[in-house]
């Protein structure tokens, strides 16, 4: 029987450098580690997995690890993914936006693209955002339709071809480009490596709910509705709209719609349209299936990765063909924030406030921690790693450092000191797992699980 190693990394914002440095350790990348013992590595992520299952920022580094990008002809290393999110982290989250801004605002707290024209930039334009981090590296199909915010100019969102990059000067009106004019673009599909991606259709005028057994795995993404709830976006998910022309054929996936569908945090990014064309550009509002962060359903995604795998053997088991078997798992999450004990019910009370509590103590704000938050993530990243831990018990390798007190930041974050912190955090856990670099460490453990399938 074929026998697979799946990787499964969580959402998390810029918390994504965790799973990232966790990585380095793993693929034998890692610069500037502080470790007095250093652990195994084993080979390229695509080398270890043939499976990698990634929400939001996670997808991010599942794409960033096993897909090239347009300037190289391998993917990045652990090491090179930090990087991407060090370099680029006050682009993806730009601005210091706090937890009061993100609940009070009436609108997203970061566009898909943005370009800041100010004073401090001397009004030079400056393409901002995940959508231009994304496309800078991957490329974006020329129909693809973003906005960009123009921080004080005007309070407006300008269209813009996000493959052209239109940016707005103040001296010069309109003008292109900023950003790569070139038409190619990176898809999934351009890795061997099998992508579970989730996302989560949020068109409530669409069908109902499904009742399938699996969550729908997305085979093409047009104007016909999908049911209401999960989907998975995989190497083989094609593109078919009418931005991309008149008699136009169906595409492979890009890289650039498929990271922008899974990371549509609700109140923090806007929702992903079918055909990229956001706000005024779109012309199919009635009929448009939208995307949010899988997050939404499946934030630790090794649950979604195995609900594809089991699909999977159904269609190969029609073909005649032997089912895959799982060999290893790990699963490597975002940190868990560490939350205080002993505290009297009088502050702990203080947890009932709602949004009046932001200034104060409540569910948004309590000891410094999104309490609602860390619960809805934990919580149910917690669940899956139960359940996963006693259906797999000796190959199921799940890797989320619990964060120091005082740590505690937005997953926005762009803070040097707090990704320094974040990465810190996700060293310390290796280290812990690595003890004393026995056969019988935990690190060692999961090493010996993975090069089974690696020999086999």
């Amino acid at each position: 029987m074929p026998s697979i190693n799946i990787l499964a990394i969580d959402g998390g914002g810029m918390m994504g450098v965790i799973p990232a440095r966790i990585l380095s350790y793993l693929d034998g990348s890692v610069t500037n580690s502080s470790l007095k013992t250093m652990p195994k590595s084993l080979a390229s992520i695509p080398d270890i997995f043939g499976y990698v299952a990634g929400t939001s920022t996670g997808a991010l580094l599942a794409v960033g690890l096993t897909v090239p990008p347009l300037s190289a002809s391998q993917p990045l290393t652990g090491d090179g993914a930090l990087d991407l999110y060090q370099n680029n982290a006050s682009s993806i989250f730009p601005g210091n936006v706090s937890l009061f801004d993100v609940v009070t605002s009436s609108v997203t707290a970061f566009g898909n693209t943005s370009v800041i024209c100010n004073e401090s930039t001397k009004n030079k334009p400056q393409a901002t955002g995940l959508a231009s981090v994304i496309a800078s590296n991957y490329g974006a199909p020329s129909w693809a339709g973003c906005y960009y915010l123009i921080d004080g100019i005007v309070n407006e969102w300008l269209p813009s071809s996000v493959g052209g990059g239109v940016v707005y000067n103040s001296l010069e009106g309109l003008k292109t480009p900023a950003l790569n004019n070139s038409s190619s673009f990176v898809c999934l599909s351009d890795t061997n490596t099998t992508l579970i991606i989730p996302s989560f259709n949020g068109n409530l005028g669409g069908q109902s709910v499904s009742t399938t057994a699996f969550p729908p795995v997305l085979t093409q993404i047009d104007d016909q509705s999908v049911p209401w709830g999960p989907v998975i976006i995989t190497n083989d998910t094609t593109v078919l709209n009418n931005a991309m022309g008149t008699n136009a054929s169906a595409q492979n996936i890009s890289v650039f719609q498929a990271c922008l569908m899974t990371s549509a945090c609700p109140m923090v990014l806007p929702p992903v349209p079918y055909d990229l064309q956001f706000g005024s550009m779109q012309s199919d509002p009635s009929g448009c299936n939208y995307f949010l962060d899988g997050g939404v359903w499946a934030n630790n995604p090794t649950q979604a990765a195995l609900l594809y795998v089991k699909q999977q053997n159904e269609i190969r088991n029609q073909n005649g063909e032997e089912p895959l078997t799982i060999n290893c798992i790990v699963s490597i999450g975002c940190g868990m924030s560490s939350e205080p004990s002993g505290l009297d019910y009088a502050t702990v009370e203080k947890m009932g406030g709602g949004i009046t509590g932001i200034g104060g103590s409540g569910w948004l704000n309590y000891n410094g921690i999104n309490a609602l938050d860390a619960t809805i993530a934990s919580g149910a990243s917690l669940l899956t790693s139960t359940e996963m831990g006693a259906d797999f018990p000796n190959n199921y390798f799940r890797l989320d450092p619990v964060l120091p007190s005082g740590t505690a930041a937005p997953f926005w974050s762009n803070q040097s000191s707090t990704l320094a912190n974040w990465v810190s955090a996700a060293d310390s856990l290796v280290e812990t797992w690595v003890g004393a670099n026995n056969a019988d460490s935990t690190w060692n453990q999961m090493i010996t699980q993975l090069q089974k399938c690696m020999s086999s």
